[in-house]
């Protein structure tokens, strides 16, 4: 059995045969690569945004008493204040901490000697963002990985699929609907 040696491929004159950059190319490129790259960014990047954590605190209702104090006063009274940095240490209101209370009748017992988890839900910053997933969903305190998971997902997702769509959609689509793009 004899072998031929393979001889090398001139691209340099394939090229010259097929033609240079042209028009083609050039509307293929403004027509088709630059808004899909600009559109695909905007899904890549968008949930960074849609997934932004405002400033919160614990929700602690104070609808039903009558109690002349503002927010902040109420704030004072039913959320505790611990450090939020160990080499800064400064002190802020907890974000998923609130004293103990309990609602009897129309008024409210605050034993501040326990602190616990949210129990009534968050108070939100809206000054930033109106809402957000985070927001519509209180993917705060132990729901916080939430936003980080799906991140990740996508990620991965799209790492894999650029490996194997490809092949899917070589083995599976038409010929025709393949090559629209590149065939002038």
């Amino acid at each position: 059995m004899t072998t031929t040696p393979s001889t090398a491929v001139d691209f340099d004159h394939i090229l010259q045969s097929v033609g240079s950059f042209g028009l083609y190319q050039r509307l293929i490129l403004i027509l088709l690569a630059i808004p899909s790259s600009l559109i695909s960014s905007w899904v890549a990047f968008a949930q960074i945004f849609a997934a932004a954590s405002p400033p919160h605190t614990c929700f602690v209702p104070r609808d039903f008493v009558t109690i002349n104090m503002t927010d902040e006063e109420w704030k004072n009274w039913t959320i505790p204040k611990l450090e939020d940095d160990y080499f800064h240490k400064t002190v802020k209101f907890s974000k998923c901490k609130q004293f103990d209370t309990e609602i009897i009748d129309h008024s409210i017992v605050i034993n501040k000697s326990s602190i616990v988890d949210c129990k009534y839900g968050w108070n939100y910053n809206h000054d930033i963002y109106d809402t957000t997933i985070v927001t519509d969903m209180n993917l705060v305190c132990y729901n916080d990985f939430w936003p980080a998971f799906s991140l990740m997902a996508f990620n991965i997702g799209g790492l894999f699929g650029n490996f194997f769509i490809g092949h899917i959609a070589d083995r599976y689509v038409f010929f025709n609907v393949r090559n629209f793009f590149t065939t002038p």
